[in-house]
């Protein structure tokens, strides 16, 4: 694909999706990116990468555009998805986009049901401190903000996971294939376990120069039949855990590549491990919390196991978070066995990520799966958070969020409530300081009569101006978490404010974003909700409308 086309990333916050622009605009490629769920954090590092970031995209912009790339998390019959292939245009998957990339290059795959990104983030890690030249793309962030998410320096080498959840990965012809694991997953796709045996074993075959595998690993000497690459195996502690696999696996991946044959193990010191790869949120005399991404039976065995020996005596608490109906469905029983090796569990309810609700996937499928030690189940809000709290008065206590959904905001909400011990209002300031650009403003008990015409009434006890469309998503995702009602205030015209203010989030809508008025065509303006009558009025005169 030529660097002159210009390219529509719909879902552009994704994990996946942003290292892929963020490497593309450094290549060269004029590369827009749009996601309605877009955080800040992710806002800021695409925005760092060169990639344009409009506040909105409608159907009236995408003759703009040479080609949309879209997550595999949007529904195929996305209006924007939908309108792109009636107009004719080009219309890829992140993986498909990934492909074609891949194809001009000597492409180095990992793959594999567990650890892929893990293991990906420890090569990109190593990469960034050896004299080895190769670009990278990861499925992932680094914990710690200041090590790049992809590489790019127009290397012919080129590093990134591919994924087996959507297909796409049927599309590569690797020079190297790493091969982590084969578990059984994604049963919205693969029916049978051998469905998705025979999708690693097609990959492996067609592999051009070399395959690595884990030695003594179940059915890898199987899956490897047939393979015209050198194999070779990399040696696995199988009482390290997956922390240790993976590091074995990204030396023998390091040590393939050209100059790379003497790399060592202390090329790895210093990783920051990978966003939410048990990542440690809080820590006191006696609680340490922490979050993590597993969502399969395998991963939750390994992450408690860990745990189990690394945390001592205490009490091992988890939260967690089934992701997808059809994972649960299938996994259900052995996810109630897996969770059981903790002292007590609670249950949220599924994400759903792109799924409709399924007949045995469901949280009560889940919750009937544990039989007579049925665990509770908690709401993502204020008072599953403080009921929490209070179960975990007694003792130190280890508590893990585990899941691949939203549990990270309830997990980073529980924290934030328990570092201010229920002070609701610094715990909200706590939450959403991170979440919201600099220049959002966030206050407690800001008086609203200087905010309307009237010039009388009382405070609001929480108050927000978002600068742009993240910041509003932020405060309502708050707002969710933190059980506030919520008023949006625009300009304040004929607007009484009561003497005792209002018990809850005030959104005030005065940023420069939300007082534009956009001429669409086709008889339509955008306007924002901060934008005087006048001025709407005004544009759509301008536009020759009634």
């Amino acid at each position: 694909m030529s660097t002159e086309k210009r390219l529509l990333f719909l879902g552009a916050g994704g994990m996946g999706m942003a290292p892929l622009a963020g490497w593309m605009s450094s290549a060269g490629y004029v590369v827009t990116g749009y996601d309605n769920h877009m955080q800040e954090a992710v806002r800021r590092f695409l925005q760092k990468s060169g990639v344009s970031l409009p506040e909105f995209v409608l159907e009236e912009h995408l003759d703009s555009f040479d080609a949309v790339v879209h997550s595999s998390a949007l529904r195929e019959n996305h209006p924007l998805l939908e309108a792109a292939r009636s107009r004719g245009m080009e219309v890829l998957r992140r993986g498909e986009m990934l492909a074609r990339l891949a194809k001009g290059r000597r492409f180095v795959a990992v793959a594999g049901s567990h650890g892929k990104t893990s293991t990906t983030g420890l090569v990109a890690h190593a990469l960034q401190r050896l004299p080895i030249d190769a670009d990278y793309i990861l499925g992932g962030f680094f914990a710690a903000g200041e090590f790049l998410a992809f590489h790019q320096d127009g290397s012919d080498w080129l590093v990134a996971e591919v994924d087996e959840s959507d297909g796409t990965i049927n599309l590569f012809e690797p020079e190297i294939t790493v091969l982590l694991n084969v578990d059984w997953d994604h049963a919205d796709r693969y029916t049978e376990k051998e469905q998705m045996l025979a999708t690693f074993r097609g990959l492996l075959a067609r592999t051009k120069s070399q395959v690595l595998l884990p030695d003594g690993y179940p059915c890898m000497q199987t899956i490897s039949d047939g393979v015209n690459a050198r194999v070779d195996y990399f040696s696995v502690d199988s009482d390290g855990g997956h922390n240790v696999s993976n590091q074995a696996a990204a030396l023998a991946l390091l040590r393939s590549l050209p100059d790379g044959k003497k790399v060592e193990v202390d090329s790895f010191d210093g990783f920051p491990g990978m966003a939410r790869r048990l990542s440690l949120l809080h820590e006191s005399a006696s609680l340490r919390v922490f979050e993590d991404y597993a969502h399969h039976p395998t991963e939750i065995d390994s992450l408690l196991s860990g745990l189990r020996a690394s945390e001592g005596q205490g009490r091992l608490v988890v939260v967690f978070q089934p992701h997808r109906y059809s994972r649960t469905r299938q996994f259900k029983d052995e996810f109630a066995q897996s969770l059981g090796a903790a002292d007590t569990c609670y249950l949220l309810p599924v994400y759903a990520a792109h799924e409709d609700g399924l007949a045995g996937g469901e949280l009560q499928d889940l919750v009937d799966a544990f039989g007579a030690e049925a665990p509770e189940v908690l709401t993502m809000d204020r008072r599953g958070a403080v009921h929490l709290s209070e179960a975990l008065a007694s003792g130190p206590t280890t508590l893990v969020f585990i899941g691949a959904g939203d549990i990270h905001h309830f997990a980073a909400a529980f924290v934030s409530w328990t570092r201010h011990e229920y002070d609701q209002r610094a715990a909200w300031l706590d939450y959403l300081m991170e979440r919201v650009a600099p220049d959002c403003s966030l206050r407690c008990d800001e008086p609203l009569a200087t905010k309307t015409t009237m010039r009388v009434g009382g405070s609001a006890r929480f108050y927000a101006e978002p600068s742009n469309f993240c910041d509003l998503r932020a405060l309502l995702r708050g707002a969710s978490l933190f059980q506030q009602s919520v008023f949006f205030l625009g300009r304040g015209s004929n607007l009484i404010v009561p003497d005792g203010g209002f018990d809850g989030l005030v959104i005030r809508f005065s940023s420069s974003l939300w007082r534009q008025v956009v001429p669409l065509g086709s008889g339509c303006l955008w306007a924002g909700a901060g934008v005087r009558l006048k001025e709407v009025c005004g544009q759509a005169a301008k536009a020759g409308l009634g």
